[in-house]
């Protein structure tokens, strides 16, 4: 059975607005994960292996995108304590996050997946199934190419 993303992560998403202009964030509809791999990225601003972890995953992510033209999306879970936080942190991302006000999806998802600790890189496929319970191993040791390898 084909999970819908929406199940899991909700109707819409949010993503940094490239305009800059008044708002922050833009919405973007959860269709937008349609048929892709998703890698749900818990991580915090207070956590310094997240720290370390971020830039690294955002050049990989950066890096494939026009290669794997829409295979591929990354989705931020915050388990930052305040919206000041999420808001620092996430602006230096380049993908999309659930919505730091939406507090119980972030607790229910960490809770479905067991997470014992941050940062974790938890990679479902397009009909989401489990493909790596944390990648960020797969992304320290091969770079963009373990993208590359969950996206085929």
């Amino acid at each position: 059975m084909v999970m819908k993303w929406s199940d899991l992560l909700g109707e819409s998403l949010i993503e940094v607005n490239a305009r800059r202009d008044s708002n922050i964030y833009r919405y973007a509809p959860i269709s937008e994960l349609d048929n892709k791999v998703v890698a749900i990225y818990f991580a915090a601003h207070w956590c310094v292996p997240s720290q370390n972890l971020t830039p690294e995953l955002s050049t990989c992510y950066t890096e494939v995108q026009s290669e794997l033209q829409d295979r591929f999306e990354i989705v931020f879970v915050s388990l930052d304590e305040d919206e000041k936080s999420f808001n620092e942190y996430f602006q230096t991302m380049p993908w999309k996050a659930i919505p730091f006000s939406d507090r119980d999806r972030q607790k229910n998802l960490y809770e479905k997946f067991k997470l014992e600790g941050i940062p974790t890189l938890v990679v479902l496929s397009a009909d989401g199934v489990l493909l790596n319970p944390d990648g960020c191993d797969d992304i320290d040791n091969k770079g963009s190419d373990a993208i590359r390898s969950w996206s085929k």
